[in-house]
This record gives structure tokens, sequence and C-alpha cells, in this order.
């Protein structure tokens, strides 16, 4: 299991509340091999510098924001 990566992703859309708490749980984790994929479905108020101070101390992440809201199903796809 030691070469298996783990895929994490969060969705956001206008309420960025949980996101620091989800961010340092995975933090604390003791699995160390995955990736934390941030996905933001048109958030009007999107702040990418927030976000990516939150995943200080993380490895392995990306943060992708859409321009227009396309709903919870089409944004995790």
């Amino acid at each position: 299991m030691g070469n298996c990566k783990a895929s994490i992703v969060i969705l956001t859309y206008n309420d960025f509340s949980n996101l620091k708490n989800n961010l340092k749980s995975i933090k604390n984790q003791n699995f160390e091999n995955y990736e934390v994929i941030i996905y933001d479905d048109g958030s009007k108020e999107f702040d990418y510098d927030y976000i990516n101070k939150l995943c200080y101390g993380i490895k392995d992440y990306s943060i992708f924001h859409k321009k227009e809201n396309a709903g919870t199903v089409k944004n995790y796809n």
C-alpha cells in the first residue's frame, strides 16, 4: 500500500467556513501519500490567496475555480 496515492477532493461554493478545519484534519493524518484537490464552483468572492495560505504544509495540492456555477454534480465530475 506504500505506492498507493489518495486523492482528496474538496468542493466549495460561497462558503469556506469549514475549509480551514477540513485541511487541518487532512494535515494531521498519518498517511502522507495524498493529494488535495480543491474545486470551487463559481463562488463570487473566491479568495485564491486565502485558500493557498490554508494549504500551507500540504505537499501536493491544486486549487481550481470555475467562473460560473454549474451545480454540485457537474463540479464534482
